[in-house]
């Protein structure tokens, strides 16, 4: 791996003793009385993050290209106007980067930076979104004990506010004494791979399945869900257009989920051309495309995904 992979994670963490020293995590929770003065004094002088090692069970060492950074950021109580609100996002962010920049790995080598943000914190998205949705660098938002953080094989427990989970399967490793040595590898990595290629993954699958529905004789209610796949991505991709394919301004409901764009907060940061959107707008709308429709949604589609493969080799800071 050439690259720094650090996933940072607010959430309501409620460690115990187990950890030893990895049981402080940065926490903060403006009052009503706090304003920006003393949220400017507290990040510049109280939040220090730390870094959770990830432990790698194969190399029976610690990975010197992957971190955790637990924190826990409430901001449901402050109160005041907008500008502020909003300065308080940046503040927040701004430091954190400036810290992420001393960890000793970070000056010598290219980093992904993954943001996972508990939905009842009140962080402003369409702020957030500008903040962290760019190079080498994403948010996605989390909650409900639902998601690869709470699954299994994820990392965090839907109640205990540990790296565990209430299955049992642990996902943290201890040394002989008992204490905290690190984070499982295998599961940061299964995070890692469904928070960041999310939808990058969503929109191969939805390529996938529109081409298949263009094969003449094609079960016309497996086309159904597809174009309820399409009516779903066109709502969040760009919900004027969307309104148009779908009855009330309701999003059309999966029957597979897993598939669906609700979660993909990064979408609109990825480049769909006009061509694309109204070729697959036509499709929801159960209209017939001609052959030439056809194979520009054929051709559209596929340049998507080598697009979207180009810019992630190219992705560099």
């Amino acid at each position: 791996m050439d690259y720094l992979q650090i996933i940072v994670i607010n959430w309501k963490w409620d460690r115990d003793e187990d950890y030893g020293e990895y049981r402080h995590v940065p926490t903060f929770f403006p009052q009503k009385e706090v304003g920006l003065e003393c949220f400017q004094d507290f990040m510049y002088n109280s939040f220090q993050i730390k870094t959770d090692p990830v432990y790698d069970e194969k190399q029976q060492a610690h990975s010197p290209t992957t971190f955790v950074i637990p924190i826990r950021i409430d901001l449901r109580q402050l109160v005041g106007d907008a500008t502020v609100h909003k300065k308080v996002n940046q503040l927040l962010f701004s430091e954190l980067e400036k810290q992420i920049h001393q960890i000793p790995e970070f000056s010598e080598q290219k980093r992904q930076i993954l943001y996972l943000i508990h939905k009842k914190y009140a962080f402003q998205d369409d702020l957030l979104k500008q903040l962290l949705n760019k190079q080498n660098c994403k948010y996605a938002s989390f909650g409900n004990a639902i998601g690869a953080l709470y699954d299994k094989r994820g990392l965090l427990d839907s109640s205990l506010g540990e790296y565990r989970v209430t299955r049992g399967l642990q996902a943290f490793v201890k040394n002989e004494e008992g204490l905290f040595r690190g984070v499982k590898k295998t599961n940061v990595d299964f995070v890692w791979a469904d928070y960041w290629y999310k939808t990058r993954d969503r929109l191969e699958h939805m390529r996938a399945a529109v081409l298949q529905t263009l094969i003449p004789g094609y079960p016309a209610k497996e086309k159904e869900k597809i174009r309820a796949l399409v009516q779903n991505f066109l709502y969040y991709v760009d919900k004027p257009l969307a309104q148009q394919t779908t009855e009330n301004e309701q999003i059309v409901a999966l029957e597979n989920s897993i598939y669906g764009f609700e979660a993909c907060e990064d979408l609109s940061t990825f480049s769909f051309s006009e061509c694309l959107l109204e070729i697959l707008k036509k499709y929801a709308e159960k209209e017939d495309l001609s052959q030439n429709e056809m194979d520009s949604l054929a051709i559209e589609l596929n340049q998507l995904i080598d697009n979207i493969y180009q810019e992630s080799l190219i992705q560099t800071i």
